[in-house]
């Protein structure tokens, strides 16, 4: 089979048993030059209309990388083959790519990555900019050109400057000046400035409600009854009379105090519950510890089944490992030409190892030529007598050697075959000629090594 080029970039794809010994060079390193073209080589343009050429195994115009057009711009036909293109365009007018159904147009000046799925082209662009901040954009003038922040906060300018020279003179507005952070407001009547809060002095723990007319700060006191909360919530937290006891008041009876406390007997509750009570409590404790260096009592961890093993003295208290032994599934180790494997990917049965065909040849025995077959090469020594050479070599010299000797009626003796080598082998062929058994060159020798 010859070598064929490959679909995308026209390299040569070499086929099995094709270019013996001319393959690494120059056939690989053609194939090696291909790819770094195609990846790094630059095509350049500067007649349009144009079809870049695409020819097989060589140096072409469409499998290169970048596309440089100059020029006055104009159409670039690209094969129908999914590939990217890098476009810069330095021609005065468009380039337009098209491998025949929908075009990408390359504008003057810019340099974009173009997309081929094999009929339509793209240029490869992004819709969505994820946050990122688009930097050094200049001052458009073209009424489709996008606009940069020095040119939004100069409108913005202007139309701040514009209020204040027009909207509040004409409206006769308050002034701004000594009023930043109010509102505007009106009682019907008269237009002023207002504080969006009221005074913050001496308001500390206040809170900032309404009194129907504005804003105000209302103490806790004044917030606890806006709340509507009575008994306890209106009270303060201390130790004296008239105040919610706090957890180390004296008047809660059987309290733990903050120091001094000690716990005895068993006390039990949920994982978690003691962490606090570390260093005050004797005697134990039932649950779950929230921290542990080891468990209580040592463990054997054991594995059964397909695989078994054992690791002994497992407590926690560092890492523990041990064997794992697979368990036989009953096949006797050796090489097998057949295989019978479970759901788990066990061999669980195996056929011995077949006999196969390694080379054969027709050989033409008055001379000793190889008319057809593969791996066998053939010299006549004499009548009847070769040299038979084996390419590649056999693994072993256990091979069989199958010959049949063809040439119409003449009485045939079977081959005579010695000096078997893992490279090849001698033989010498026979006939009867009235009783008289000598050496022969029969018309067509055919041969197949079987190992």
């Amino acid at each position: 089979m010859p070598s064929s080029p490959t679909p995308l970039l026209n390299v040569e794809q070499q086929a099995a048993g094709e270019n013996l010994n001319t393959w690494g060079d120059p056939n690989l390193n053609s194939a090696l030059q291909r790819l770094t073209e195609a990846i790094a080589a630059t095509t350049a343009v500067s007649t349009y209309p144009v079809t870049l050429t695409s020819t097989n195994y060589v140096a072409n115009q469409a499998r290169n990388m970048m596309l440089v057009c100059s020029g006055a711009g104009g159409t670039v036909t690209i094969p129908g083959q999914s590939k990217l293109y890098i476009v810069s365009n330095r021609s005065t007018g468009n380039v337009v790519i098209t491998a025949g159904g929908l075009s990408a147009t390359v504008a003057s000046g810019d340099t974009v990555p173009v997309i081929c799925d094999g009929t339509d082209c793209r240029i490869a662009s992004r819709t969505d900019f994820q946050n990122s901040v688009l930097k050094n954009i200049a001052n458009g003038s073209n009424p489709l050109d996008g606009v940069n922040k020095q040119q939004i906060d100069a409108v913005l300018a202007a139309a701040q400057a514009y209020t204040d020279a027009t909207a509040f003179a004409s409206a006769s507005l308050p002034g701004q000046a000594g009023n930043a952070g109010r509102y505007l407001t009106t009682d019907g009547g008269t237009t002023s400035w207002a504080a969006v809060f009221p005074s913050f002095s001496s308001t500390v723990d206040y809170t900032l409600t309404s009194d129907g007319a504005g804003a105000v700060w209302s103490s806790p006191a004044t917030m606890r009854t806006k709340l509507s909360l009575g008994g306890a919530a209106l009270l303060n937290v201390g130790t004296t009379a008239g105040t919610v006891a706090a957890g180390n008041d004296s008047r809660i009876v059987g309290a733990a105090q903050t120091s001094g406390a000690v716990f005895t007997g068993a006390v039990s509750g949920p994982s978690g519950v003691f962490t606090a009570l570390s260093g005050i409590l004797t005697g134990s404790l039932v649950g779950n510890a929230s921290t542990a260096s080891a468990w209580a009592t040592a463990r054997d961890l054991g594995l059964t089944g397909d695989a078994t093993g054992t690791i002994a003295g497992v407590n926690g208290s560092a890492n523990a490992s041990g064997a794992l032994t697979l368990a036989s599934t009953g096949v006797t180790p050796g090489t097998y030409s057949g295989l019978t494997v479970d759901a788990k990917g066990r061999v669980t049965a195996a056929t011995a190892a077949i006999a196969s065909f390694r080379a054969t040849a027709t050989i033409t025995g008055s001379s000793g030529a190889v008319t057809a077959g593969s791996g066998i090469s053939c010299v006549r020594n004499s009548t009847g007598n070769y040299t038979i050479t084996l390419s590649p070599a056999m693994p072993n010299a256990n091979y069989l050697p199958v010959v049949t000797l063809v040439d119409g009626s003449v009485a045939v003796y079977a081959p005579t075959i010695g000096s078997i080598t893992t490279s090849g082998f001698t033989m010498e062929t026979f006939r009867d000629a009235g009783g008289v058994i000598s050496s022969y060159d029969f018309t067509t020798i055919r041969m197949a090594i079987v190992l």
